[in-house]
Formats: structure tokens, sequence, C-alpha cells
């Protein structure tokens, strides 16, 4: 598996109602550690006793398995400013909701990192909160590829 390192830099990065971090993968090493640097926040990966966590801002997430099938598996990370919530989706189904007041935010850059190998065939940043059932679109369409392209809309 390839180390990962994308950079992608602009002057500011808006994320008014939120943002929403979606990735597809076949595997991710258990003690990876920091993944996304968003506008000046970092999220956060680990796996641990059966249970996978992901953090940002002081907020875990989690979903009790392992990133480690060997299929295809999409991760979707969203903060929705006007539900005040951090979700949590696998496979494009709900495992966890923590409450997030953090509000709008702007900043740069974001970054796709990692110090150890995890493959990642497809990686997007929406400045906005994606819906539960956007994501289950986007999984639903990447699992069936085979390829982990996954469409929005």
């Amino acid at each position: 598996m390839p180390i990962s390192s994308l950079t992608y830099v602009s002057e500011s990065l808006s994320m008014p109602t939120g943002f929403s971090v979606l990735f597809t993968t076949t595997e991710i090493a258990p003690t990876l550690g920091q993944i996304v640097h968003l506008a000046g926040t970092i999220i956060t990966h680990e796996y641990s006793g059966g249970v996978t966590s992901f953090v940002w801002r002081s907020n875990t997430l989690t979903y009790n398995g392992e990133i480690t099938s060997g299929q295809v598996n999409t991760v979707a990370i969203i903060y929705d400013t006007t539900l005040s919530t951090l979700r949590l989706l696998v496979d494009g189904v709900l495992v966890d909701t923590v409450p997030e007041t953090t509000g709008a935010f702007l900043g740069t850059p974001t970054a796709l990192v990692g110090h150890k190998a995890w493959n990642v065939s497809d990686f997007r940043v929406f400045n906005t909160a994606l819906s539960d059932g956007a994501v289950n679109y986007y999984h639903l369409d990447a699992a069936s590829t085979g390829l982990a392209v996954g469409r929005l809309g």
C-alpha cells in the first residue's frame, strides 16, 4: 500500500455549514494516526480492541469493527453546523453521532496525511454537510463498480 501524501491549498477554505470528508478504502493500518489536516484542524484514526475510532477536536466517533477486510469500504466523517453534530458513516450506514458546536470556520491548508500505509482509492472533501442518504448513494455506487469511483447525486 502507498503512504498517503496529498496536499490541497487554497486561499481560504470556507465551511459555512460544516464539512464532509468522504473516502473509500480497502485497508487502513490499525495505528495510522493523523489522516486529514482540515482547515487547521486534524482528524485522526486508530483501531484497538475491535473498535475503529476517528477523532476531531476532542470528539471521538467510534465504529465497532475494523476497516481492513480487503473489500471496498466507504468512510464519511460529517460535521453539520445546522444540527450541531459530528457523524460517522461506514459503508453508507450511520454508526455514531456526537454533539459538536464549533460553528462555521475558515482555514487552510487541507492535506491527506499519514505515517503508515493506507489504500485510498477515492478521497473527497466537501465544504458542506452531506446527508446520510447522499453518502449511502455514494457507497452503493462505489461498491458496485469495484473501483470506488462513487458519484453523488
